[in-house]
């Protein structure tokens, strides 16, 4: 490597001296050497050239650029500024949220009290015998629109949790098109509402089966669509969503580890203010966990 490092300086030394000495014979003067002919000037100019192509090849051979196809590659994960000026990468990553219950977050002292105490409260149930069979459109509805501005309760969330300025599809501002939102059951910021889902902190099915097919009809609607309480209806990512599905805790947490001690705070808190019952597995597992936070 070394020799040829020497090699290509070389070359490329005498072939400047070449080009040189060349380009003065072809001028007809004389300088360092005797040139008796414009030819030979003009052999010893393009010799010149000759040696330093060589001396370049050399070069490329011993220090190679960087390929096309790097750079290429590299681009994929430079982020990309959409229409509303808001930063947007080019890639998506996909997180499956698991069942890990490593403990990494401290809740306060107070809220982890309030949720120990509220979890006593509640009512410990694992029978189900003649509960009827669950229907969400049936008993629950879909996303309503209660003050009539054509912003169904989705769109309300996605507003009302969106860390920047929303941008809407089409002209009536009804479905929300893009903003900035943070997920806390994967950690992850999503820039596209197409992405996320509204979730239930609480699903449906579980709270149809925790007490909730005693209501009347207009409070399982209002609890599918309830506003007043922050973490009740929550932006996430859909996939972790679906894979939520209607689990209890002890059956699934998020992702985010950092986030799992005050999402069962939350659900606590959720089944408390709503009088819902907890099973027996779901109860243990609430308790259990909530001392280690």
């Amino acid at each position: 490597m070394i020799l040829l490092e020497i090699l290509g300086t070389l070359l490329l030394a005498s072939g400047l001296m070449m080009i040189a000495i060349g380009t003065v014979g072809i001028l007809g003067y004389k300088l360092f050497v005797q040139l008796k002919t414009r030819k030979n000037a003009i052999i010893m100019l393009f010799a010149g050239f000759a040696f330093i192509y060589v001396s370049g090849v050399i070069n490329t051979a011993i220090n190679p650029s960087v390929s096309t196809n790097t750079l290429v590659e590299n681009e994929e994960n430079i982020p990309t500024q959409n229409t509303n000026n808001t930063i947007q990468t080019t890639t998506s990553t996909t997180i499956s949220p698991s069942s890990n219950t490593s403990v990494v977050q401290n809740l306060n002292t107070s809220i982890r009290d309030r949720a120990a105490e509220q979890l006593q409260e509640l009512y410990v149930n694992d029978d189900f015998g003649g509960i009827p069979d669950y229907d969400r459109e049936f008993y629950f509805g879909s996303w309503e629109d209660f003050d009539g501005d054509c912003q169904n309760t989705r769109a309300e969330v996605l507003i009302n949790e969106s860390y920047s300025s929303i941008s809407f599809r089409g002209n009536e501002n009804c479905v929300v098109d893009s903003g900035e939102w943070y997920d806390p059951y994967t950690g992850i910021t999503f820039y596209y509402a197409s992405d996320l889902d509204v979730d239930h902190f609480v699903p449906l099915y579980n709270a149809w089966y925790s007490g909730a097919y005693m209501w009347e009809d207009y409070k399982r609607v209002e609890f599918a669509n309830y506003l007043q309480y922050e973490d009740h209806l929550i932006a996430v990512d859909k996939s972790a969503n679906r894979q939520k599905g209607k689990d209890a805790p002890h059956e699934w947490m998020p992702y985010n580890t950092n986030y799992q001690c005050e999402y069962v705070s939350t659900w606590i808190e959720i089944k408390y203010l709503w009088e819902l019952s907890v099973t027996s597995a779901e109860y243990n597992f609430l308790s259990n966990f909530l001392g280690n936070c």
